[in-house]
């Protein structure tokens, strides 16, 4: 490398009767060479550390959120768990690639000998966090294999079920339409009851 360039064997060189000692400049253009390295060292330390608490609170929000989630609850929980499910396929991938560069990263670092600092998040526990992530996705794909067929049937029936209800709410609303002479009030108030009727559906 460069620090090992100016590692001579020798710290003079004769030029006739004229004898050059390079060892001062060695020592000075090694000193700012390393003073370099460490500044560099320093900068990608601060950014990798950033980075990694970011992915780890993101990482830990999203395991503790899904963690919590439940196929064996009403329909509509179900299918946001399926949604979260899906989502989080996408996401694992993405972080997967993040949080091995990470770990490459605090070893490319400890190989350098840095100087960690005393709250620093060690890239083993940023992966460690992600795997739990893995394994709770797993486990909820097992269970979403056992449950799927019911769960496709009760989301038949209940649509099913919401198109009687759509189609007896018009039926009533063709029949009973505000459309005979009277007040103003009445008509109001039949329209509020089939509003409040389709809301409710």
């Amino acid at each position: 490398n460069q620090k090992q360039s100016f590692k001579a064997d020798s710290s003079r060189k004769n030029f006739g009767v004229v004898i050059v000692n390079f060892k001062h400049v060695q020592q000075q253009v090694s000193a700012k060479l390393e003073t370099w390295a460490k500044n560099i060292q320093k900068v990608f330390a601060d950014k990798l550390k950033e980075n990694m608490t970011k992915v780890h609170a993101d990482v830990t929000a999203a395991r503790v959120d899904f963690e919590h989630r439940s196929l064996d609850g009403t329909t509509e929980e179900s299918m946001v768990t399926l949604q979260s499910i899906r989502e989080l396929r996408e996401k694992k991938a993405e972080w997967g690639v993040i949080v091995e560069t990470f770990v490459k990263g605090q070893s490319l670092l400890q190989k350098g000998q840095h100087t960690f600092d005393d709250d620093w998040l060690d890239a083993d526990n940023v992966q460690s966090n992600f795997f739990a992530l893995e394994d709770a996705i797993a486990k909820k794909n097992d269970q979403l294999k056992d449950k799927m067929q019911a769960l496709q049937e009760t989301v038949l029936e209940e649509s099913r079920k919401y198109d009687r209800q759509v189609e007896q709410l018009l039926s009533d609303w063709a029949k009973n339409k505000p459309l005979k002479a009277g007040s103003a009030s009445q008509a109001i108030g039949a329209i509020n009851i089939f509003e409040q009727r389709y809301g409710a559906l």
